[in-house]
């Protein structure tokens, strides 16, 4: 019902509002290279000026990517979670976007699965950085993205692939609460998605593998972060020890004796890398 899809939207947001500032510190240094990389492969000719919508823009990383091809005189960041928003308002790597004077560069709290508000073939490029792909309703945010942008405009997503290091990191916790591994229809995988997008009006669908690496300074930071985000979070909940499970998955100790104290073990404090895969979506309104 629509009061049920509206509890839940509220629900959601306040998690990302709860999570936003730890995601900020820990993950956004991360998931930034995954915005670059799309900006790379898309290759917009900064001659040209075009508009630029960023869907779920969390601290702002896609929009930064945009801004610095050169190729956006307008570009407006967008996210459902009011505390995102104003880490995009402080953060000291937007100033120079808010700043400039030949672009112009707005923010505001939108739901992405609707985009309210945005008019109607407004914007070149619609992009989302690990956003869409999370949303309750995917399809509704696809048909949204075809309708606030211009005939020969394009999209760019990203989501994490199903054989990403993080979903084999989080295998064994699945395993143990009896919990199926992401599905290929789920909304952790690209799998099925080419199709979701065709049927809401794009064309000229390319999928791009991508891996890049991924640096907690900390195995806390890992742990701490994993365990309050807004996605992950409610999993991790389940589990009777979350610091000991995610410090098991993300270093060489295995079986940790249930008496000790994780925090107090070296690789608690050890810096910690892996590699993750992730998929980026292109797609094209025809004219």
């Amino acid at each position: 019902s629509g009061k049920t899809k509206a509890r839940k939207m509220a629900t959601a947001s306040k998690n990302w509002d709860d999570h936003a500032a730890l995601y900020n510190d820990v993950f956004h240094r991360s998931t930034i290279q995954y915005a670059r990389t799309a900006l790379e492969i898309a290759n917009f000719d900064p001659t040209k000026s075009k508009s630029f919508l960023d869907v779920a823009c969390g601290p702002g990383g896609l929009s930064l990517m945009a801004y610095e091809t050169g190729a956006f005189s307008k570009i407006h960041a967008t996210d459902f979670s009011s505390e995102m928003i104003n880490n995009v308002k402080i953060s000291p790597a937007m100033k120079k976007v808010f700043e400039d004077p030949h672009v112009t560069f707005t923010t505001d709290v939108v739901d992405g699965q609707t985009l309210s508000g945005i008019e109607s073939s407004s914007f070149d490029v619609v992009g989302s950085n690990f956003g869409i792909f999370l949303f309750q309703d995917r399809i509704a945010a696809w048909k949204s993205a075809w309708r606030v942008m211009k005939p020969g405009g394009t999209l760019i997503a990203t989501s994490w692939d199903e054989d990403s290091a993080l979903m084999h990191l989080l295998k064994p916790v699945l395993t143990k609460l009896n919990l199926p591994p992401p599905s290929p229809n789920s909304t952790r995988s690209f799998v099925g998605f080419e199709k979701e997008v065709r049927d809401c009006g794009f064309n000229d669908v390319k999928i791009f593998q991508i891996t890049h690496p991924f640096y907690f300074k900390t195995a806390k930071d890992f742990v701490e972060s994993t365990i309050d985000n807004a996605v992950f979070g409610s999993i991790m909940k389940q589990v009777a020890d979350p610091e000991r499970e995610l410090l098991q998955a993300v270093t060489e100790l295995k079986d940790i004796d249930e008496s000790v104290d994780v925090k107090t073990l070296p690789e608690w404090n050890k810096p910690v890398l892996y590699h993750s895969k992730a998929n980026i979506l292109f797609a094209q309104k025809h004219l």
